[in-house]
């Protein structure tokens, strides 16, 4: 079943009952190894309450779920999932008596979907064909392990060992090649904050849609959101070959730059959390009532017409450099659902209209390079070229299905 690479956890091995129990991180392998521990797991349950099969039983709870001797001791867990995920992991899959427990992000979805896949299959053997089944799951199913002796190390194989399953996302490539950086730079810096903020970037993302199982698509937008926010550079979609280009190996201040764009991209992370779900919890706490409406309404018009992409990253540019200022980000809010109505709704501009503008706009204020009435006079002149006011209301009429009287025409164009 292939190859895992395995790097010896740092704080040694842990000393129990009188014996040394050896911990490593999984580099790679992780859903394959998963799935054999779900699988034999759903084994040991059915297994457990037949008494001429009980010993078997608890040795194969000892093996793949946690160190047992007359009782469970879960401190020895032979696998241990992510902090999001592993006390479901424990509580529905490998506990004895398991919970039942609704899931709560997409790992724990995926986690439950296997068990009862698995369950589901076993239910159509007899109990001495599962004895069997277990039988040969040990003694045929073979792991190749490599081993490699630090983080940095990791990040030089991992692209490589993933090129021949699923696609990697641009977010896990970018990652990739950063690792790979610190490697052979030998830079702890960048290796250390790399693993510090890749989880809490990976948890906004998938805090996105919690019921979706695949976020790669979100991955890749919120890269290239970012890396348009970084250069402006909005024709760029290959961002972990931008990345190689622009941080290569040799630079003077290679390190000092990829670190900080790392810490950039996962503050962005947030805000595209917050651009995606505008909720009034999460969009300026602390604020007047009435401009986080404002907020609120505009950022979902701005959903409801489908042109978020467009404005995303001035959007993410506006909450990165006005988080101490909503009243002008309700002020950008505004002035991007304008330009989204008046030009795309009910001009029917092309949906790339401007965006070459957007961009440029978005990577200045995220620079700190441009004052807030240059943004206007961009939005005015992008108006004024894509929806000026009089092809606004020569397409607003000719787009109502009936005829609006004079006051209510002017009143929805004001």
């Amino acid at each position: 079943m292939g190859t895992l690479i395995l790097e010896r956890a740092p704080d040694g091995p842990i000393r129990r009952y009188g014996k040394h129990f050896q911990v490593f991180h999984i580099i790679d392998g992780q859903q394959r190894l998963t799935s054999i521990v779900v699988l034999m797991s759903c084994i040991c349950r059915l297994l457990w309450n037949e008494q001429q099969f009980r010993e078997m039983a608890e040795n194969l709870y000892d093996k793949f779920a946690a160190y047992y001797k007359n009782e469970v001791d879960r401190e020895l867990q032979k696998l241990v999932l992510g902090k999001e995920d592993n006390d479901y992991f424990w509580d529905t899959i490998l506990n004895i008596n398991p919970l039942n427990i609704d899931p709560g992000t997409p790992g724990q979805r995926r986690l439950i979907h296997a068990k009862r896949f698995f369950n589901t299959k076993l239910a159509r053997f007899s109990t001495q064909e599962v004895v069997k089944f277990a039988d040969e799951i040990q003694s045929r199913l073979l792991l190749l392990t490599y081993q490699v002796s630090s983080d940095l190390e990791a990040g030089l194989i991992f692209q490589t060992i993933n090129d021949r399953g699923k696609e990697l996302s641009q977010l896990d490539k970018v990652k990739s090649y950063l690792m790979y950086v610190a490697s052979k730079t030998s830079s702890t810096n960048l290796s250390v904050t790399i693993n510090a903020h890749w989880g809490d970037l990976l948890r906004n993302i998938a805090d996105i849609d919690p019921q979706q199982d695949d976020t790669e698509a979100e991955e890749n937008r919120l890269i290239r959101y970012h890396w348009i926010m970084e250069t402006g550079d909005h024709r760029a979609y290959q961002i972990h070959r931008e990345v190689k280009s622009d941080y290569k190996l040799g630079q003077a201040d290679v390190i000092d730059q990829a670190t900080q764009y790392v810490r950039n991209l996962a503050e962005t992370s947030q805000h595209y959390l917050k651009l995606s779900r505008p909720s009034r919890t999460t969009l300026f706490i602390g604020a007047n009532d009435s401009i986080r409406e404002e907020i609120e309404y505009y950022l979902n018009c701005l959903h409801r017409l489908g042109t978020v992409a467009n404005f995303a990253p001035l959007l993410m540019a506006g909450l990165h450099t006005f988080s101490d200022n909503p009243e002008l980000f309700s002020e950008l809010a505004r002035y991007c659902y304008l330009l989204a109505w008046r030009a795309y709704r009910v001009c029917g501009r092309r949906a790339d209209a401007g965006v070459w503008e957007l961009s440029r706009l978005a990577h200045d204020l995220f620079k700190r390079d441009l004052e807030f009435s240059e943004i206007e006079i961009g939005f005015k002149n992008l108006i004024e070229g894509y929806a000026s006011d009089s092809l606004f209301e020569l397409n607003l009429r000719q787009n109502s299905r009936h005829y609006l009287p004079s006051s209510i025409l002017l009143e929805v164009y004001d």
